[in-house]
C-alpha cells in the first residue's frame, strides 16, 4: 500500500501505484495543470515511491520513510535524483541547462536504482533546449525517468508525442473542505478557504499557513467591491499608490497582473450574484458585501468591467504602459 497523503487526484494515484507496482514505468512524464493543483507534491511522492519500493519490494507500506533512499530525499540531497527549473535571471530554460543534465543522467545510478530527473516549468524551455531534450526522450538510457512539470501544454508536439502526458484536474470542493476539516481548521475558516482554492488545494494550503495572506487577500476583495464608489480624483490616485512600489515595466506587470486576476473573479461573483446564483460564489464569506453591490448595479456595467479586466490583461501583455492601462481602465467604470 502506498502512502501519497495528497488531497485529491486519486484516479492518478490509482495509475501511478500500478506502474511502479507492475515495474512499468514510462520513460518519461508530462504532469501539467494549473498553479498550486498539486503538481510538485505529487511528483516529490511519486519518486519517493519509486525508489522506495525499488529498494525494498518486499515491504507492504510505502514509502517506509526510515531507508537511505526516503532519508536523502526528505534532506533534498538524494544522488540519483536531480530537479531542474528555469534559472531566476532567465526567461527560459537554456540548453546549456539540459545538456548538463544530461551529463548528469549518463552516470551509473549511486544506489543502482532509478536516476530521475525533473524538470519543473517545462513549458518555459528554450527551443534549442526542447530540441537537445530530444536526444534524451528519443534513446531513453536503462533505468531513467525524465519527468516534465508544467502549468500548461504548450510544449513542442515532438516532445508531447514522447511523454505519458498526466492531466491534473482541479480538485472537488468537497475533497479540500474535508482535508481540512480533518486538520483542525475551523469549519467556516475551511468553507471559505475551498471555496476561494478554486479546485487548487494548495491555495487553499497557502492561505491557511500564512494567515497574513489571507487577511491581505481579504483587503483586495473589499478594495475592488470599493471601487465601483470611487471618485475620478481618487481612482487616478489609486492607481497611482498600486504601482507606486514598482519601477519597472516588469515589476508593474508582474504586480498587476494577480491584481487583475483577482478582480476578473471578484466581478465574476458579482455577476453571477446579479443572476441570482450566489449559491456559486468563490468569495463565499464577502457573500453580504457581494450581493448588496450587485442590487445597486445593472449586470450590463458588471458584463462590460468584466470585458475592460481581459482588454487590460491583454494590453499588458503587449507591454502597454501598466500606469496608464490601469488608469484607463478605473476610469472606465
Amino acid at each position: 500500500m502506498f502512502s501519497w497523503q495528497l488531497i485529491g487526484h486519486q484516479k492518478i494515484t490509482n495509475y501511478l501505484e500500478l506502474a511502479i507496482t507492475n515495474h512499468r514505468l514510462a520513460h518519461a512524464y508530462l504532469f501539467y495543470g494549473p498553479k498550486q493543483i498539486g503538481k510538485k507534491t505529487l511528483v516529490k511522492k511519486f519518486i519517493q515511491n519509486i525508489l522506495c519500493h525499488q529498494a525494498h519490494p518486499e515491504k507492504e507500506n510505502w514509502p517506509c520513510y526510515t531507508c537511505s533512499h526516503c532519508e536523502h530525499l526528505q534532506k533534498n540531497i538524494h544522488p540519483d535524483v536531480i530537479w531542474l527549473k528555469k534559472e531566476t535571471d532567465k526567461k527560459e530554460i537554456s540548453i546549456e541547462q539540459i545538456r548538463a543534465l544530461q551529463e548528469h543522467l549518463l552516470a551509473h545510478a549511486f544506489f543502482k536504482s532509478y536516476r530521475l530527473a525533473i524538470i519543473e516549468q517545462a513549458e518555459l524551455l528554450s527551443p534549442a533546449a526542447a530540441n537537445a531534450l530530444l536526444k534524451t526522450l528519443e534513446e531513453p538510457a536503462k533505468n531513467v525517468v525524465l519527468i516534465l512539470v508544467a502549468n500548461q501544454i504548450n510544449l513542442p508536439l515532438t516532445i508531447l508525442s514522447r511523454v505519458q502526458k498526466i492531466k491534473m484536474n482541479p480538485v472537488s470542493y468537497h475533497d479540500i473542505y474535508e482535508h481540512l476539516v480533518v486538520n483542525k481548521v475551523d469549519r467556516e475558516r475551511a468553507r471559505d478557504l475551498a471555496h476561494v482554492a478554486e479546485g487548487r488545494p494548495g491555495r487553499a494550503l497557502y492561505f491557511e499557513r500564512v494567515p497574513e495572506l489571507w487577511s491581505n487577500y481579504q483587503s483586495q476583495v473589499r478594495l475592488f467591491l470599493s471601487l465601483f464608489y470611487l471618485t475620478r480624483r481618487a481612482k487616478l490616485s489609486l492607481a497611482e499608490k498600486l504601482l507606486s512600489h514598482a519601477e519597472t515595466l516588469t515589476e508593474k506587470n508582474t504586480l498587476l497582473s494577480p491584481l487583475l486576476n483577482l478582480w476578473e473573479i471578484i466581478n465574476r461573483d458579482l455577476i453571477l450574484s446579479k443572476l441570482e446564483l450566489s449559491d456559486k460564489l468563490i468569495n463565499i464569506n464577502s457573500a453580504a458585501a457581494i450581493n448588496d453591490l450587485a442590487q445597486k448595479f445593472p449586470l450590463t456595467r458588471f458584463l462590460a468591467w468584466h470585458q475592460k479586466i481581459k482588454n487590460t490583461k491583454k494590453y499588458l501583455a503587449l507591454n502597454a504602459n501598466p500606469k496608464l492601462a490601469l488608469e484607463n481602465m478605473l476610469l472606465s467604470l
